[in-house]
């Protein structure tokens, strides 16, 4: 258990090393990792797949939509998941 911990605590330092961030698109980890022009090319190819085109402002609607969306939705299920593991770990025994 002491190794997991020691390990989860290098990661900061080790993502500094990749610019797309660790972990799935748009997890908290990700946005926790990934620097923002990873974060800004991601949903501007979410957008383009739209048929937004880049540069018009559209598109930039779409990405400050697309973004606010995201993060709202990564927060909250990041939220209700550490209060499940929360619930299941105080009910351990």
């Amino acid at each position: 258990m002491r190794k997991i911990v020691i390990a989860f605590l290098f990661i900061p330092f080790l993502s500094g090393c990749m610019g797309d961030g660790l972990g799935m698109k748009e997890s908290p980890l990700w946005y926790m990792t990934a620097d923002d022009s990873a974060i800004e090319q991601h949903f501007s190819k979410l957008c383009n797949d739209l048929g937004y085109r880049t540069g018009t402002s559209e598109h930039k609607r779409c990405l400050t939509m697309e973004r606010r969306n995201s993060s709202s939705s990564t927060m909250k299920n990041f939220s209700r998941d550490m209060q499940q593991w929360n619930r299941d770990f105080n009910n351990r025994f």
